[in-house]
């Protein structure tokens, strides 16, 4: 990507995030921690996530990318979001109906996502006025 008349070298991972959250009709101002933060400066990394609280409870809403979906993880979205009533409580009815493929979705989501791995950027999602994933 093009950061101030500079290339800025970034994963496969985060070109597809950036290219699934633009918007396609309106400009969009993020603040990508990826980007935003040194991650090879380990004092300057260190610094900045001591900030990401504060960043976080400010922002707007956290947009959460996990990374590139498969059927097995949709499918496992829909799990999570039948899981839950309108108001946000646990519900019990999804229990006896998960399908295997539901499962494997929800495994992929928890066990091979590197932002599980990140405990710093798990308070982006809890100090959120407003998260999407």
């Amino acid at each position: 990507i093009w950061i101030n008349d500079r290339v800025l070298p970034i994963t496969e991972n985060l070109d597809i995030a950036l290219e699934n959250l633009r918007l396609r009709d309106a400009p969009r101002a993020l603040w990508v921690d990826a980007i935003c933060i040194n991650q090879g400066a380990l004092v300057e990394g260190s610094e900045q996530v001591l900030l990401m609280e504060n960043i976080s409870r400010k922002a707007e809403r956290v947009l959460i990318w996990l990374g590139k979906g498969d059927d097995n993880i949709d499918l496992a979205f829909d799990v999570v979001e039948s899981s839950v009533d309108k108001n946000g409580q646990p519900t019990s009815k999804w229990r006896n109906t998960i399908t295997e493929q539901q499962m494997t979705g929800l495994r992929r989501i928890f066990s091979q996502r590197a932002w599980w791995k990140k405990i710093w950027i798990i308070q982006e999602a809890v100090f959120a006025r407003e998260a999407e994933i």
